[in-house]
């Protein structure tokens, strides 16, 4: 069966959850299960410097980072840098690891940039990376 397009009026702020929401599978309630310190270690280890430093830092704030602290870290003002980086991972844990989140992100509308935040047993692990 053909899917069907169907325009639904968002407003703005809300967009990025309902894109999140159309990316979940509705089929399978159960959550993702947990990283194992084996596979925390082997994201490290894979990761190049650029994307150390970026678990290190969220992995080091007390609650959310902002993209552009991230960015100024790093000593960048491009947004496209910081996105590439990020979507080169994101395709790196989806296809290694099953797509288990290691970060959360969250759009500010307001702020116009990404916040992004870890869970605080993944925080520890790579506080002592």
């Amino acid at each position: 069966m053909e899917d069907q397009l169907v325009a639904v009026m968002v407003p703005r702020e809300r967009l990025m959850d309902v894109y999140r929401l159309l990316g979940t599978d509705t089929q399978d309630s159960t959550p993702k299960s947990k990283w194992t310190k084996e596979e925390l270690k082997k994201v490290w280890d894979e990761s190049a410097d650029n994307m150390k430093r970026f678990i290190h830092m969220v992995a080091q704030s007390s609650s959310e980072i902002s993209s552009k602290e991230l960015m100024k870290c790093r000593g960048t003002t491009n947004r496209r840098q910081l996105g590439g980086q990020l979507g080169s991972f994101g395709r790196r844990i989806k296809h290694r690891h099953g797509g288990k989140a290691l970060f959360t992100q969250r759009w500010d509308e307001k702020d116009q940039q990404y916040f992004y935040n870890m869970d605080d047993e993944i925080k520890e692990f790579f506080k002592s990376s």
